[in-house]
């Protein structure tokens, strides 16, 4: 799995019109949690691994 590209709490997002490079800045506004996932977890992976 490539945790690069992911957000941690609502995924992959794509912002048209962005390259790599550019600095953006995200409002997260609204945050909708699964009935059936009403939780979720977070880790720190070594860099072998997919983390940065």
């Amino acid at each position: 799995m490539n945790l690069i590209s992911l957000h941690n709490l609502f995924g992959l997002i794509a912002v048209e019109g962005a390259e790599p490079g550019d600095c953006l800045v995200v409002d997260i506004l609204n945050g909708i949690l699964l009935d059936k996932m009403p939780w979720g977890y977070t880790g720190i992976f070594e860099l072998e691994n997919g983390g940065g």
